[in-house]
């Protein structure tokens, strides 16, 4: 094992302060910015921080070091020490627009293809909270970005275990269809 040295950091709006976004590196946070602004010419990365950036433009925004953290690692892809910091550091900022905590030990163990899924629901909130898709349209196109290697079940029930769907044989929830509960 080795030890390496982290960065927590904040990007924050110059323009409205009223959010910002948490996130964790080992690398630079010049060369992370760098990533940011690669992210947004490229229109891909990050959905919900990307939104805010075509909203009040990329040159309005700023990243800060929170906090360095010396970090044990078993591996370069080891990220588990710093994510824990880093879960830590949303859960403590009330303003935080991040909306997958990037650390859980109560779902670490959870297959690889529930995390994927959980990712592209989240990646496709803002659009469902915008109208522009629909959540039948979103699980189509789950199902076609894994080349249709998922069944449906298969994902209803990722998407039961993850919390995105509720027991629809709850009397609550009786007329509303298998879709209820979907996080957009």
């Amino acid at each position: 094992m080795t030890y390496s040295t982290g960065h927590i950091y904040k990007i924050i709006c110059r323009v409205d302060d009223t959010f910002c976004y948490i996130g964790s590196t080992f690398n630079t946070l010049k060369n992370r910015w760098q990533d940011y602004r690669h992210y947004y010419k490229c229109k891909s990365g990050n959905i919900n921080l990307n939104y805010k950036f075509y909203k009040f433009g990329i040159e309005n925004f700023k990243m800060i070091l929170i906090k360095n953290y010396l970090v044990c690692r078993e591996n370069n892809s080891d990220h588990k020490h710093l994510k824990a910091y880093e879960t830590l550091w949303i859960n403590k900022t009330k303003s935080c627009i991040n909306k997958i905590l990037p650390f859980n030990p109560l779902n670490y163990n959870k297959s690889s293809k529930y995390n994927k899924l959980e990712k592209f629901i989240t990646d496709y909130t803002e659009k469902c909270d915008e109208g522009k898709i629909s959540k039948v349209e979103l699980l189509e196109m789950y199902k076609e970005k894994t080349d249709n290697k998922i069944d449906n079940k298969s994902i209803i029930d990722g998407m039961k275990s993850l919390g995105y769907i509720y027991d629809r044989n709850k009397s609550s929830n009786k007329n509303r269809g298998v879709f209820i509960g979907l996080k957009c």
